[in-house]
């Protein structure tokens, strides 16, 4: 993250090192760092007294998303409104995380 002002200042192969690092970046923090941090998550709580864990199934799962009000929408509309592409940014990060395994249970970021 980085204020625009700043950014925009910066002289223009500055500014295309940051993009260029940063596209590394969230493609290492989707291999990497997202699965490490997950399992240390699951790690430390199971160590917690009176911790339990429960799968879902994959019904009460997508009827949970399906129940829960779509904020990647309520974003990608707020963003639009400053003038960038929100509802494409929203679509094309579902597409990119389903190229790279996930599997979605309920289409987010949807137009009324």
């Amino acid at each position: 993250w980085m204020n625009l002002k700043k950014f925009n200042k910066l002289p223009k192969d500055v500014q295309n090192i940051l993009l260029e690092s940063g596209k590394k970046l969230e493609i290492m923090a989707a291999k990497e760092i997202n699965p490490a941090w997950e399992k240390k998550i699951f790690s430390d709580w199971k160590k917690t007294p009176g911790y339990t864990f429960t799968k879902m199934s994959d019904a009460d799962r997508k009827q949970w998303a399906q129940s829960i009000p779509d904020t990647p929408a309520e974003w990608a509309a707020e963003v639009t409104k400053m003038g960038y592409p929100g509802w494409e940014i929203a679509k094309r990060y579902q597409e990119i995380t389903a190229q790279m395994g996930h599997k979605w249970i309920r289409q987010w970021a949807v137009k009324k």
